[in-house]
């Protein structure tokens, strides 16, 4: 399963879900994998956060999803995902977190990245850690997981 999170709760998450940057500059406690081709371009950053486009949801969304999204094949990107997943020892073989600053109440190009991975047929979702503990759980007394 893919899934997005965030730097913050980023030692909460489970060892076996890789970990996978998709921002521009990872914090400085994170030591996972990036994938910078989701992230935005530096120029689109700076735009959105200090310039013409300050707070600009909807503009920023037309200029990442046809600067970046539009570039890339989902299907290509899934599959350097997972070749970057293998690279954690404890991964599941199933489950990637991309992770990037932003919380999940606040815009961001992580949101975008997973609505493009949905409307391309790969389930993404917003991580919740206590769902996706209560499931593995769940999978360990049913003798599945």
């Amino acid at each position: 399963m893919l899934y997005t999170s965030y730097f913050k709760i980023a030692h909460k998450i489970p060892e076996e879900i890789s970990q996978i940057s998709i921002s521009r500059r990872p914090s400085q406690n994170y030591y996972g994998q990036e994938y910078k081709e989701l992230a935005p371009s530096e120029e689109l950053f700076n735009r959105y956060k200090y310039g013409d486009l300050a707070c600009n949801w909807n503009a920023y969304t037309k200029i990442y999803t046809e600067e970046t999204l539009c570039n890339l094949d989902c299907f290509k990107v899934l599959d350097d995902l997972k070749r970057l997943a293998k690279q954690n020892k404890h991964w599941n073989g199933e489950d990637i977190a991309l992770i990037c600053w932003e919380g999940p109440e606040c815009d961001c190009h992580r949101h975008l990245a997973r609505g493009w991975f949905n409307r391309q047929g790969i389930e993404c979702v917003e991580l919740n850690i206590k769902e996706y503990n209560k499931r593995v759980l769940i999978k360990k007394l049913r003798g599945i997981g």
